[in-house]
């Protein structure tokens, strides 16, 4: 893959005839389009009956493409199984937590730990790699799509006998499983691992443990399988390899990434939810630290399916959108689809051409896109991001946690985006980390709603308090072990060794009237709420009514050259944007963090630095509304209209200063 910027597509040329598909390379040429993406629901074209193989279709597809200067991401496309391959085997399906087996008619409805289907995925992959991995108009491979996007853990008979030598590989004995699960409670107790049921539907509900081990279980089963086709593409090609992934699918992110070539996802938000995007960005970018990411999918006007369709985006957001991307380290930057499909289930989603031909209101706003890009290329070529000041820690295990136990309706994903848009102060660069992020050079770590946490990251986190970073924890902190169950030592388990407080009570204060004051800022309290008792910390938040008036809810400790905060509840909305930014902002300040401008709520800034030590700062106004960047240095516009005191931008524009 050569070092520039992608712009493309998903094209489903198996869908046209080859005047269309002439018709359709000559648009993508006139919009700038310089990759596509394709194969990925093309099992029953490249086998249209159980061993006979079509696999040179796509070779002249990709050939033809590339003599336009189109290259090509070929997938594999075990997301769609053909008939074939179920009829008449209803053992091979997917079957979900009532028992219920999918039918074939949609995708993702064969169980993925089936030997059969793992047998046909091992052959479709090799025949594609064999065939297409030596192609030069192929700078990269996908791995199926969105695995776990419409379903999450399956509960065949076959991943019932997996489960069971997982259980055993993970235990060694039954009686350690016991033990670990507390399984004494409600004669849980089991005498052999074949005893282990899978979390199907029961009276009640099932012992937490189980269910959290189950869905560990599930995610490392689906990093294997795509694991397994990586393996298998790598003997025939030397292209990096990805799968098109998605924060809310039932996967493991960073452990699905960490034998891949580069991270990359697809996300639908509407503008108005832009930040949802930002976000995205910021977390997969830190997924494979050293490799730019990709977006490799997103509608270039609205979302939608048979049950619907999002609402439009404005006129110019696509260029906006796409430059937030790029900014934020994307290489590639890729619309779901070129030509609206004529049938199916999806023939109500937007598109860059009609299934007749003709442009889309998507059309003048992916050639704008596509402008900017040409003009922000030269810069983002010869720069890097630094290090963010803000880590914002995002755990799959904890996401798994409140799956387990949403407790108040819990949406651990919604609760991290609220603290990317809220709490984080405006224009501070954010990383989005996981668990296993070098922490060094951060000024702030902050790890909100982080429930459960594993003792290799809390030995790492207090390591790096000690050599002078700012660790913000909570609410809800390590409240749970990594079983799933409730710490003996502490409320917030071996955390508080290292706090100077302790959890003296744990409670709901969500719609309690239970008030509080920090920062003097005064707050109704909410949320699963702890107060502490104190020891060596030094208290900086009170409640203030209630039974529990006088108690202590936020704490600061020093450890080694740096401090630990420990944050016990969280005010509501109302007060919830200004407290929370005030907390950031006075640590951030301690640990030496001051920026060189400032800009309105809707603008999206990125500092980026240039080989030789140049700043570049680039701001895209991703409201629409326009608004005013600030710049207390001296600076050179690169492009942007300068007026006294900093940059205006117009509604969805991108400037560029140099500082």
């Amino acid at each position: 893959m050569e070092e520039k910027l992608y712009y493309g597509c998903a094209y489903y040329p198996e869908l046209w005839d080859e005047e269309a598909v002439d018709s359709d390379i000559r648009h993508m040429k006139k919009l700038g389009i310089n990759v596509v993406r394709m194969g990925e629901f093309a099992w029953s074209v490249i086998e249209p009956e159980e061993g006979k193989f079509n696999t040179g279709y796509f070779a002249g597809i990709i050939q033809k493409l590339d003599d336009h200067g189109i290259k090509t991401i070929l997938c594999t496309p075990t997301a769609t199984p053909p008939v074939w391959l179920t009829y008449g085997h209803p053992e091979r399906l997917f079957q979900n937590q009532s028992g219920e087996k999918l039918s074939h008619g949609a995708r993702q409805h064969c169980c993925i730990n089936h030997p059969y289907f793992i047998e046909k995925t091992k052959i479709i992959v090799e025949k594609i790699a064999e065939s297409a991995g030596k192609l030069p108009g192929v700078i990269g491979w996908q791995i199926d799509n969105e695995l776990k996007c419409h379903v999450s853990e399956c509960y065949c008979e076959t991943c019932l006998a997996l489960w069971h030598q997982w259980l055993e590989k993970r235990y060694g004995t039954v009686d350690q499983l016991n033990k670990s699960w507390g399984t004494e409670v409600w004669s849980e107790r089991y005498l052999a691992f074949e005893q282990v049921p899978a979390p199907v539907k029961t009276p009640f509900l099932h012992n937490a443990s189980l269910e959290q081990a189950y869905k560990q279980f599930a995610r490392e089963k689906t990093s294997r399988y795509c694991h397994m086709q990586a393996e298998i593409i790598k003997k025939y090609s030397s292209q990096p390899i990805t799968h098109n992934s998605g924060e809310y699918f039932a996967l493991d992110n960073p452990q699905l990434f960490e034998k891949l070539d580069f991270a990359s996802f697809d996300d639908y938000a509407e503008a108005k939810d832009y930040a949802i995007m930002l976000r995205s960005y910021d977390y997969f970018r830190m997924l494979k630290k050293e490799v730019p990411f990709w977006v490799m999918e997103t509608s270039p006007n609205h979302n939608g399916c048979l049950t619907g369709a999002a609402v439009p985006h404005p006129a110019g957001y696509l260029k906006a959108e796409a430059a937030a991307a790029y900014i934020s380290g994307a290489q590639g930057f890729s619309y779901w689809l070129f030509r609206q499909q004529q049938a199916g289930c999806e023939i109500t989603h937007g598109s860059i051409l009609y299934a007749w031909g003709a442009p889309t209101t998507g059309y003048t706003d992916v050639t704008e896109a596509g402008l900017v890009k040409e003009k922000i290329e030269p810069y983002i070529m010869k720069t890097h991001i630094p290090r963010g000041k803000v880590a914002l820690m995002y755990s799959d295990t904890a996401r798994m946690t409140y799956e387990v136990e949403p407790f108040e309706n819990y949406d651990y994903w919604k609760m991290i985006q609220m603290a990317y848009e809220e709490d984080i102060p405006h224009n501070m660069m954010t990383d989005v980390i996981h668990e296993d992020t070098d922490l060094k050079g951060y000024p702030v770590l902050y790890t909100p709603f982080m429930a459960c946490m594993k003792e290799d990251f809390i030995k790492k986190a207090v390591s790096y308090v000690e050599n002078g970073g700012i660790w913000i924890t909570g609410p809800m902190c390590n409240y749970r072990t990594s079983e799933h169950t409730v710490p003996l030592d502490g409320g917030f388990g071996t955390l508080e060794q290292y706090a100077g407080a302790k959890v003296k009570y744990l409670e709901s204060f969500t719609d309690a009237g239970v008030n509080g004051k920090a920062f003097d800022t005064n707050m109704e309290l909410s949320m699963l709420s702890a107060v502490f008792d104190v020891k060596e910390a030094k208290p900086l938040g009170f409640v203030t009514s209630g039974r529990l008036e006088g108690e202590v809810f936020l704490t600061e400790q020093r450890l080694g050259k740096g401090r630990l905060i420990l944050i016990g509840s969280r005010p509501k909305q109302a007060i919830r944007h200004n407290f929370m930014q005030k907390l950031l902002t006075h640590y951030l300040e301690i640990n030496g963090v001051q920026l060189f401008w400032k800009s309105d709520g809707g603008i999206k800034t990125v500092e980026r630095l240039g080989d030789d030590g140049t700043v570049y700062l680039f701001a895209v106004d991703m409201s629409g509304k326009g608004g005013f960047l600030s710049i207390c240095r001296e600076f050179e516009v690169v492009f942007g209209e300068r007026v006294e005191g900093g940059i205006e931008l117009k509604p969805y524009e991108t400037v560029l200063v140099r500082v």
